[in-house]
């Protein structure tokens, strides 16, 4: 055949096209990291996560996808795995920032001090304005939570970083911090914490780390910026900032500091500071604030009362016991005059018999009067500071049928047997008196209450209940944990595991839940980034974001029970004034779980700020249906307690929360 009739504009097009079709196609690299709920990779990478697969995991740390990269990076700060580290070091030089930032977190969070070195030489350390400077925090942090004195000295002592500097001074200050809380820390590092919170030029989430350090470090000596930290904290604007360092303040024993903590008490408006200075009164002489504290106690606002109270406890003298009782009148806040009784019962002297006596009729008369719950558990744990009474409890115990108050008898035979004068007591008799504990304590064993089984675990794991030498065997304690159903009792399995490993010498592993429920995506197709929950409460409405890209297998839980009106009628059983509001107990107690516990997803969980909502674990992978809220910055619990979201609305109904307020109603609103 004769091809001189094709044109030849023909014969160049094809021969174009064949060149073009002999070369392979060219892949676009992905440099970015997509974070979608709904998107195969995500789910992929996730319910690996959910299911322990860690070889798997492992092998996306070098998938091409960075999002796959950025989420198995993620997952190992969550999941115990020291043979990942090499892996996550290689990504310390990937192209993207955010997989690098991950890396640099998961090192720090596996607490593999081997990988330290390598962890430090992957600093990029260019001119501080530099777009790796959030990864460069972040191998800041982690080598506070990996290194020893020496690397203390070498990062608290760099001061090259500008004032607007925001992510180096935030991962020096982390750092410095990171390395306190686990034991190590240094003046230099303390002066350091110190000028970022005397400069108000630096980032206030800088200033908000280092002054949680003043506040939170023991063993810190601030004698030296004692007035340098008294005018700031008079100045000072940031509530959040005040509260830390009236704690500061009162790690020193000058009774010039002490008037700048009660001029300042005068003024202020905000009630955590309140509670703060009240607490920082307990390092100066009782004589100096003893009258403040005296009239604190029936103050309006009863978080007030009850710090003053506390005070009294912790910090007052048997000759003023009885002079505590006239603070007890019919108009005292009940929990704040179950507090009272505690501080008088806890500083009477064992022999002041006739004295103990008429406080034991009067709580137990109370006990008898109180329909609140958890106010008679309140003044049931009052009587736990007066040993002779645990013939009482007992017979309380026999007759209640309610599971708070029975938990709060518990515990009040554990501060019996823990009672530093129980001896002085019981004299002759404190043999005798233990044993008739421990038969209690058999007797509640074979009723098998979650609350109360975890309360005693506790107490026979602790030196000073003194009680080991009188347990000839622990058969009754083996048979009780096997009854228990995991993993909806896993918390009690461990405290009462605990115990037993105590009492038989042996040392104490803690059992660990994988559970085997799979996340539920379709649950989560109704959470967009629009998504707001609406808790209504007894006292008003509670807003908040889900984090449903921070913690899917969190919030999925949540919204299942939320859509099975799981939440409606729960109470909020637990509120630590300035700290957490907490709910989601199907018992009321705090020992009450589900037949599946949720992952912990601990990758973003940094509490940095009031208003987040956090999952209540007892250890790692043992949250369930509880939840919480925080009053103020917590960083003692960053990356140790799952974040699924945060308060846009009701904060003022967050911090006004009290026990036995409930839950009416949970709504998901799109």
């Amino acid at each position: 055949m004769r091809f001189d009739f094709i044109p030849k504009i023909l014969i160049v097009i094809f021969s174009v096209m064949f060149m073009f079709a002999c070369v392979p196609e060219i892949k676009q690299e992905l440099t970015t990291v997509t974070l979608d709920v709904n998107s195969p990779q995500f789910q992929e990478v996730l319910n690996l996560s959910n299911a322990g697969k860690k070889d798997s995991l492992s092998n996306l740390l070098n998938d091409p996808d960075p999002t796959k990269r950025y989420l198995s990076a993620r997952a190992f700060c969550s999941l115990s795995s020291l043979l990942v580290g090499d892996s996550l070091l290689t990504l310390m030089e990937d192209p993207v920032i955010d997989v690098r930032m991950m890396a640099a977190r998961a090192v720090g969070q596996l607490g593999n001090t081997a990988k330290l070195e390598s962890l430090v030489a992957s600093f990029r350390a260019k001119d501080t304005s530099d777009v790796d400077n959030p990864f460069n925090a972040a191998i800041l942090e982690s080598v506070g939570k990996l290194g020893d004195d020496k690397y203390l000295d070498m990062i608290s002592g760099i001061k090259t970083y500008r004032d607007n500097d925001k992510h180096l001074l935030l991962g020096q200050a982390r750092s410095i911090y990171q390395f306190a809380i686990r034991g190590i820390s240094s003046d230099q590092g303390s002066s350091r914490m110190v000028d970022f919170v005397t400069n108000n030029s630096m980032p206030n989430e800088a200033r908000l780390m280092a002054a949680q350090y003043l506040e939170r470090v023991k063993d810190v000596d601030l004698d030296a910026y004692k007035f340098r930290l008294a005018e700031i904290f008079t100045k000072e604007e940031d509530p959040q900032i005040r509260m830390c360092l009236a704690k500061a303040l009162g790690k020193m024993t000058d009774p010039e500091i002490l008037s700048y903590l009660k001029n300042q008490y005068k003024i202020e408006k905000d009630y955590r500071v309140k509670l703060s200075i009240i607490a920082a009164y307990g390092k100066f002489n009782y004589i100096d604030v003893v009258d403040d504290i005296f009239g604190l106690i029936k103050d309006e606002d009863y978080r007030v009362g009850l710090a003053a109270a506390s005070y009294l406890k912790n910090n007052g003298v048997p000759t003023d016991a009885l002079i505590y009782k006239t603070a007890l009148q019919d108009s005292l806040d009940h929990r704040v005059a179950a507090k009272v009784y505690e501080a008088i019962l806890s500083q009477l002297p064992h022999y002041y018999g006739n004295s103990r006596y008429i406080l034991r009729r009067d709580l137990l008369a109370k006990i008898e009067s109180t329909t609140d719950i958890y106010n008679k558990a309140n003044y049931v744990v009052a009587l736990g500071y007066d040993p002779p009474s645990y013939p009482e409890l007992k017979k309380l115990l026999e007759e209640s049928d309610e599971v708070v108050v029975n938990t709060a008898i518990a515990g009040a035979f554990k501060t019996i047997l823990a009672n530093e004068k129980f001896d002085y007591y019981f004299k002759a008799g404190s043999r005798r008196a233990r044993r008739d504990l421990l038969a209690y304590y058999k007797e509640i064993v074979e009723v098998g209450d979650a609350g109360m089984l975890a309360v005693i675990g506790t107490s026979l794991a602790d030196p000073n209940s003194q009680i080991k030498a009188l347990v000839d065997s622990t058969e009754w304690i083996s048979e009780a944990l096997n009854a228990l159903n995991i993993p909806k009792e896993i918390e009690t399995y461990n405290e009462l595991s605990k115990g037993l490993a105590y009492l038989k010498d042996e040392e104490f592993v803690q059992r660990g839940v994988r559970s085997s429920k799979e996340i539920d995506w379709s649950l989560l197709k109704q959470v967009t980034d629009s998504t707001r929950v609406v808790v209504k409460t007894t006292r008003g409405n509670i807003t908040f974001k889900p984090y449903v890209e921070r913690a899917p297998e969190s919030v999925a839980s949540f919204v299942a029970l939320v859509n099975d009106n799981f939440y409606d009628d729960k109470i909020f059983h637990r509120v630590v004034p300035n700290f957490v509001v907490q709910t989601g107990c199907a018992r009321g107690d705090g020992y009450g779980g589900l037949n599946y516990t949720v992952h912990s997803e601990l990758a973003d969980a940094i509490y940095d700020d009031e208003g987040y909502v956090g999952m209540a674990s007892a250890g790692k992978d043992t949250e369930g249906s509880q939840w919480f809220i925080t009053h103020r910055p917590t960083p003692h619990l960053d990356m140790k307690y799952t974040i699924f979201g945060k308060v846009t609305e009701g904060m003022n109904i967050v911090h006004n929360i009290e026990v036995g307020d409930k839950i009416v109603d949970v709504i998901i609103l799109n």
